[in-house]
């Protein structure tokens, strides 16, 4: 289980990169509306806390807990354990599929090897992309 001080290197993390962002933020920065519009229905584990959120639209979006990734896919939510990702990767970059600049998805490598594509904010990959590798140990 991950300790608050390790909340405190997420958030640390996240801000370090200085990003001006519309959807993604950290939790306890979101207003108190939206937050409760995301995590009403969520059952959260024993000590688990909210930490980052991506939120464009209520069709799609993510929160990053101290435990795991909680993924919101048109009405269907999926819990990702951070013990389940296998790898964190940037395809579309590593294979010049893309700019970096124009980055939006994030790859995670789960266990049973699924591929999940992470959607993320524009120029945010790159926080994204270091703080789950630092979860996932």
């Amino acid at each position: 289980m991950i300790d608050m001080k390790t909340v405190s290197s997420i958030e640390s993390k996240y801000l370090r990169f200085g990003l001006v962002t519309a959807f993604t933020r950290l939790v306890k920065e979101m207003s108190d509306e939206d937050r409760d519009m995301i995590t009403k229905n969520i059952q959260f584990l024993s000590n688990e806390i909210p930490v980052l959120c991506f939120f464009p639209n209520n069709e799609y979006w993510w929160i990053l807990t101290t435990s795991r990734l909680i993924l919101n896919e048109n009405k269907k939510t999926t819990f990702i354990s951070f013990d389940n990702i296998k790898q964190v990767t940037l395809s579309d970059i590593i294979n010049d599929k893309i700019e970096k600049r124009n980055c939006k998805t994030v790859h995670l490598v789960l266990k049973n090897d699924l591929v999940l594509n992470l959607n993320v904010e524009q120029n945010t990959w790159h926080a994204v992309y270091n703080i789950l590798k630092f979860v996932r140990g």
